[in-house]
């Protein structure tokens, strides 16, 4: 834009056929339109598809405080469409331009174009128009206000993912990383582990401890259990790597459920039948409580060596199946230090190592840190 020329846009989404596209429309203020030092914000919605209004029908620029009477004028939202901005179109968003240059070089060069008539862009009649499916009336009305620091914006996940992909279209560093910020520090049941790696992968979020804790999540539980887009997610190559770990992971499982940890006893009061009696308790808790409830119930996902261990803890205070407390806690103490921990936690080995694998597919500097 040529220095002396008002520095205010108006820009209006609007649905452009079934597939709800929309369009920004914007356009200059005329040079008798002074912009004031307070630049504020405005907007309309519109119909959703018609001829944009001719001068003779619409409501002027200079006018836009006032009620929209015309029958087939744009309709002006009364958030964000102030008399001193200056876009027009089917829906009319009309705020000062720079907060725009300010947050998007997209922006920034689109005003610097040199218009190619002398209306182009000056009245609502003649919009430039600047259009994509990402920018739908109520995520420019979302974006507006975030820029102007709307209260409580965004609400949601799903606002978060919309204005991080229109910060990436349109090149906004600040939303991008005020977004990525707000997305990793939601709870994780917020989003599913695959859409949290989707959004890493596809939005350059680079934080590596939000991706880590996606990847043990999915590897927590059972390969099966992934849903069709949890593959159209996590794309092929990534699938490719998991399948091998969760392979990792049911070898290790099948190996603790066909060689039982050997029980531990008490030298004076566990002899002779008494420790006969106590060995098969143990094996029956474990093909029970372990086998069958941890490891091959198909309702949960399988237990980890931690959880093991903590379930021991508990029934060993009811002597498991008939084994005596003595033997039980005993047990449940050598569980948790090597040499039998090394085999009972050998699920969280298996993830500890393949987790910079994976991580490296989306941050390649993270297999190698």
């Amino acid at each position: 834009m040529a220095a002396g020329q008002n520095s205010n846009r108006i820009f209006t989404p609007s649905p452009t056929s079934l597939l709800s596209l929309f369009t920004m429309l914007f356009s200059a203020l005329p040079p008798s339109s002074p912009a004031p030092n307070d630049e504020k914000l405005s907007s309309t919605l519109g119909p959703p598809s018609g001829p944009l209004p001719t001068p003779a029908t619409e409501t002027p620029a200079a006018e836009a405080s006032q009620p929209n009477t015309q029958p087939h004028g744009p309709f002006r939202n009364p958030n964000w469409y102030i008399p001193y901005g200056d876009v027009a179109g089917d829906q009319l968003f009309r705020i000062g331009s720079f907060p725009l240059r300010f947050h998007s070089s997209i922006f920034n060069d689109l005003f610097n174009l040199p218009a190619s008539n002398q209306d182009h862009g000056c009245s609502d009649a003649s919009p430039v128009r600047l259009s994509s499916p990402l920018l739908s009336a109520a995520t420019v009305e979302l974006l507006l206000n975030w820029i102007f620091r709307v209260p409580n914006t965004p609400t949601s996940a799903e606002e978060a993912i919309s204005l991080l992909k229109v910060a990436d279209f349109l090149n906004m560093e600040l939303l991008h990383t005020a977004m990525s910020d707000f997305l990793t520090a939601l709870p994780s049941s917020a989003l599913s582990p695959s859409t949290r790696i989707h959004i890493s992968r596809h939005h350059h979020l680079t934080n590596q401890p939000y991706l880590e804790a996606a990847f043990t999540e999915i590897l927590r539980g059972r390969i099966r259990s992934l849903s069709i887009t949890d593959h159209i997610n996590l794309g092929p190559d990534i699938m490719t790597c998991l399948s091998s770990v969760f392979e990792a992971m049911t070898e290790h499982r099948a190996r603790l459920c066909a060689n039982v940890p050997p029980a531990q006893h008490d030298a004076e009061a566990c002899t002779g039948q008494i420790r006969k009696d106590c060995n098969t308790a143990w094996k029956r808790w474990w093909q029970v409580s372990v086998v069958e409830e941890g490891f091959q119930n198909p309702n949960q996902r399988p237990w980890s060596g931690q959880e093991i261990v903590s379930k021991l803890k508990i029934t060993s205070t009811v002597h498991p199946w008939g084994m005596s407390w003595q033997c039980s806690d005993r047990t449940m103490k050598a569980l948790s230090v090597p040499p039998l921990s090394t085999v009972i936690f050998g699920d969280d080995t298996i993830i500890k190592h393949a987790l910079p694998i994976l991580v490296g597919l989306i941050l390649p500097l993270a297999s190698t840190a």
